[in-house]
C-alpha cells in the first residue's frame, strides 16, 4: 500500500537561509512560515512551459508511516 503513498508534498516556497543546508519554508499563496527543513529533505519543483523553468518553488519529502 505504500507505492500509492504521496512521497512529496509541496509545492512550498523557500524563505529565510537559517544556516547553508536548513531553510525556513513558506506556504506558496500566504507565504506563512510553516517550518524549517534541511535540504536533503527538499526537492526542486519544475513547473514548465515550453520547457522553461518558471516557479523557484520546492517540494518536501513526506513522512511514511
Amino acid at each position: 500500500m505504500h507505492k500509492m503513498i504521496r512521497r512529496w508534498q509541496g509545492p512550498y516556497r523557500l524563505g529565510e537561509k537559517v544556516n547553508n543546508v536548513t531553510f525556513e519554508i513558506l506556504l506558496v499563496p500566504k507565504n506563512e512560515a510553516i517550518g524549517v527543513r534541511h535540504v536533503s529533505e527538499m526537492k526542486r519543483l519544475l513547473r514548465r512551459k515550453k520547457q522553461i523553468v518558471v516557479s523557484p518553488e520546492c517540494q518536501i519529502k513526506t513522512k511514511l508511516m
